[in-house]
Order: structure tokens, then C-alpha cells, then sequence
């Protein structure tokens, strides 16, 4: 596969930033809203940085074939 096949994959792949943006709107308390931009420099995931009042978080999303979840990251959600 070429770089430019692999780019053109990732682009079809890669999530919504809209709906990781409503993904943060849910999670933080609305007196704010928070900031969100991809982060390029992720190999394997798709990285976004949130800010929030005077915070940065980063939420990394694993994409894998069929929608299934692993069983590492299913616990991980369930105790979240």
C-alpha cells in the first residue's frame, strides 16, 4: 500500500470532529464549552485534544474492523 493509499484510509476512517466535539459537550458541565482539535501526531489512534477552562485532555480513539471492541477497552468503558 502507498503513503497515499494509507492517507486516503485513514481520512475515510477517521471519526466526525463534530461528533467528538458533541461527545465532549456531554461529558463536561455546560457553564463552558470545550475546545477541540485533532492531533496529528497519532500512529495508531486518532488523538483529539479538549480543552476545557484552563485544561487540556486528550481522548484517543481506536477504530477497529466491525465495530468490535476488545476486551481490554470494553472493561475499561463498562468502568468508566
Amino acid at each position: 500500500m502507498t503513503s497515499k493509499e494509507l492517507e486516503a484510509n485513514v481520512q475515510k476512517d477517521m471519526p466526525d470532529i463534530r461528533v467528538i466535539e458533541q461527545l465532549a459537550t456531554s461529558l463536561f458541565p455546560r457553564s463552558y464549552r470545550p475546545c477541540v482539535e485533532r492531533v496529528e501526531e497519532g500512529v495508531s489512534t486518532y488523538v483529539y485534544r479538549i480543552y476545557f477552562a484552563n485544561e487540556q485532555f486528550y481522548l484517543r480513539i481506536l477504530l477497529f474492523p466491525g465495530g468490535r471492541v476488545p476486551r481490554q477497552q470494553g472493561l475499561h468503558l463498562r468502568a468508566t
